[in-house]
């Protein structure tokens, strides 16, 4: 296979007409080949990759049974990794013989959530920023976008707001970056909100309060000791790390999910004695009743909604729904149908809502129809 037959492979996969071998053959080169191709892949590694997708072919088909929960085949999250490499912000493997005919059309469509957030000031003034900006950079004496440009004069005036508190919130469909003057990084999720002090400066730890979900990845310093995210249920210490934590107050739990460093946890309600200290790759789920459990997972999901993207994996119906719903800034209404199934997949979030929904009514398990800013679940 020449360069231009791999060229040809790749362009016949961005636009959705590769066969499920072809399909197969470009997912496995990609991932074996990553770090090592710039462009496309030698003769020698993707005849070997042809080799190898050719003997297991059948029964990777062969395994993949046409249950109605999985939305499409198991290599998705691979599928995911090439999507973001070429472009393909929306894709799904056709789906299999037995799940449901051509998906339903909308009488109206609702379009993904974006870059928006207010910020509260420490006088009680709420500032709009912008939406055509992705996040702010917070100093000690002014406040600037990533870009480099002024959020607004008057901020500047006085300066003295670099000594107080200050909110930054996202709306239901909204999401933003936010740089702190120890240059710790925070993205938050929609529906979310942080409070934090401009200038750390003379106190023992660097504090902050969290509600709903954000991405840390916090810098090390030597002039502070602790980095420290409260939650309503939850207290999260670190000296340096990358880490995700959802505390949504809708959610019966608090997940704390650590990619890289070391966290320590602990329960900021009464009766739970013991904190735990996280390990990469391992999550921390305090729940109503008090408990702290710890358990390995895929940081990729977790991580998911910061990477543009919705990873499912074995994922109870609603809760499905409860991340739709936050990024597209819709109510949801279940008529008669299991709230419980679980569903597979991925999927961008930069897609419509009709797109998320049709790829969920694919699977032969679920309908929905959409009324303005509603969204009915049906069987």
């Amino acid at each position: 296979m020449d360069k231009y037959r791999a060229k040809a492979l790749i362009s016949k996969y961005k636009q959705g007409t590769a066969t499920e071998k072809e399909r197969l053959l470009i997912e496995q080169w990609f991932l074996a080949d990553l770090e090592e191709s710039a462009c496309v892949p030698d003769r020698e590694r993707i005849d070997a990759a042809d080799r190898r997708i050719s003997a297991h072919l059948q029964q990777h088909i062969g395994a993949v049974k046409p249950a109605g929960q999985r939305l499409w085949f198991r290599v998705a999250g691979v599928a995911a990794v090439v999507a973001m490499a070429f472009g393909i912000w929306f894709y799904a493997i056709r789906p299999f013989a037995g799940e449901s005919g051509a998906p339903r059309n909308y009488a109206n469509d609702i379009q993904p959530g974006k870059h928006t957030a207010t910020l509260t000031l420490a006088d009680g003034r709420t500032l709009a920023l912008s939406d055509a900006k992705s996040g702010l950079v917070i100093d000690v004496s002014n406040l600037k976008y990533n870009d480099g440009t002024d959020v607004e004069s008057a901020v500047k005036e006085g300066a003295s707001f670099a000594k107080e508190t200050m909110t930054i919130s996202t709306p239901l469909g909204g999401t933003y970056q936010v740089a702190l003057p120890d240059g710790t990084k925070i993205w938050l999720n929609a529906g979310s909100s942080l409070k934090f002090s401009a200038a750390w400066k003379g106190q023992p730890e660097r504090k902050v309060w969290l509600s709903g979900e954000g991405y840390f990845e916090v810098a090390k310093t030597a002039r502070h000791s602790s980095f420290i995210v409260v939650t309503a249920k939850q207290q999260v210490e670190v000296l340096g790390t990358h880490f995700n934590i959802s505390s949504y107050a809708d959610e019966h739990h608090t997940a704390t999910t650590l990619l890289e460093g070391s966290v320590r946890v602990s329960s900021a309600l009464p009766g739970v004695p013991d904190d735990v200290v996280l390990k990469p790759n391992q999550q921390s789920v305090l729940t109503n009743n008090n408990r702290i459990t710890v358990k390995t997972v895929d940081t990729e999901q977790a991580v998911a909604w910061k990477n543009g993207l919705f990873i499912f994996n074995d994922e109870p119906l609603h809760q499905i729904m409860k991340q739709i719903a936050r990024w597209y800034n819709v109510k949801v209404v279940y008529e008669g149908v299991d709230e419980n199934k679980k569903f597979g997949g991925s999927i961008s979030r930069a897609g419509q809502l009709s797109k998320v929904l049709r790829q969920l009514e694919k699977t032969g398990g679920v309908q929905f129809e959409v009324q303005e800013r509603r969204v009915i679940v049906m069987k």
